[in-house]
C-alpha cells in the first residue's frame, strides 16, 4: 500500500493546489474568466506577447518505479509523472475581478500546449499531450500540467 500512496503523492499535491482557492468562489466569476480568457485566443500562436521571445517550458520527471531493466538488451520499463509548466502571457488576469479567483483548470485542447513525443523506445513514438490527463490547471497565466 505504501508504494501506491508513494506513486500518487505528487499528483495529489498537484490537484490539492490546483484546487486551493476554487472553493469559495461563484460559478458565475469562473464562467466569466473563462469566457473572457477565450475571447480571440487562437492555440495555433505560441503563448508570448511578442513571437520572437521563446516559451520557457520547465520539465520533470517523478520516477515512480522501475518495472524492468535488461542491461543485455538495452531495454528497460519504468513509470513516471511528466511534469510541465510554462506561462501563457495571454491568460493572465487580475484576480480581483474575478470573485478573487487565483486559478482555474482548462481543457489543454482549448489552449497552446508544448508538443512533447518519447523518442527512441522499444516499440513506438508516443506523443505524450495526446494522451493523459486532458486539464491545465492556470494560476494567473502560469499553466501546470502532469
Amino acid at each position: 500500500m505504501a508504494p501506491i500512496l508513494f506513486a500518487l503523492a505528487p499528483a495529489l499535491a498537484v490537484l490539492m493546489t490546483a484546487y486551493n482557492d476554487a472553493h469559495a468562489q461563484a460559478i458565475k466569476d469562473a464562467e466569466r474568466l473563462f469566457s473572457n480568457l477565450m475571447v480571440d485566443y487562437n492555440k495555433m500562436f505560441r503563448p508570448v506577447l511578442n513571437q520572437s521571445k521563446p516559451v520557457v517550458v520547465s520539465t520533470w520527471l517523478d520516477l515512480v518505479s522501475i518495472q524492468d531493466f535488461n542491461e543485455v538488451e538495452e531495454k528497460i520499463s519504468f513509470t513516471a509523472i511528466l511534469f510541465l509548466t510554462w506561462t501563457d502571457e495571454r491568460l493572465g488576469w487580475d484576480p480581483e475581478k474575478y470573485g478573487g479567483i487565483n486559478n482555474i483548470n482548462i481543457d489543454v485542447s482549448k489552449i497552446w500546449a508544448p508538443q512533447m513525443m518519447l523518442l527512441n523506445n522499444v516499440l513506438k513514438s508516443t506523443v505524450f499531450m495526446k494522451t493523459g490527463i486532458q486539464s491545465v490547471s492556470m494560476r494567473r497565466g502560469v499553466a501546470f500540467f502532469s
